[in-house]
């Protein structure tokens, strides 16, 4: 029976993972810029609104934390970025060809000076060493 849960949990995030992503997008802007932007909203968020840690207990899971002021921080974050001209987009995940080419970018540092495509070009993917969200021009993949 646990076994099954883990299955369908493992499951589930593996396909989480497969679709689209909400995203605040700028097209034009270089990617440098964006990454300093979201940073900078994302500690805004985080010294302006404080975390509320709040531990349960459920069957088949166990002791589990949740932060209830999540999603008042997510709030935070996206009026700082519209503030700066962004906009929220769904954006896809990128297959493996062009996570290939991300990859390679993302490891020179390439991909810094690079200016951010239309949305209709872009995806993302998770950065397996450090876990960032990165966001890719998928003309740039090939």
């Amino acid at each position: 029976m646990k076994t099954d849960i883990a299955l369908v949990a493992l499951a589930s995030f593996v396909l989480a993972g497969c679709v689209s992503q909400p995203m605040m997008v700028r097209p034009g802007i270089e990617y440098a810029a964006y990454e300093r932007d979201r940073t900078e909203c994302a500690a805004r968020a985080t010294q302006s609104i404080p975390s509320n840690t709040q531990f349960g207990w459920a069957p088949y899971v166990g002791i589990y934390s949740v932060d209830t002021n999540a999603g008042i921080k997510r709030k935070f974050f996206e009026q700082c970025m519209r503030s700066r001209g962004y906009s929220r987009h769904e954006l896809p995940m990128c297959d493996g060809k062009t996570i290939s080419a991300a990859l390679k970018a993302v490891r020179t540092d390439a991909i810094m000076k690079t200016k951010i495509a239309r949305t209709g070009e872009l995806c993302w993917f998770r950065d397996p060493r450090t876990g960032d969200t990165v966001i890719f021009a998928k003309s740039e993949g090939g």
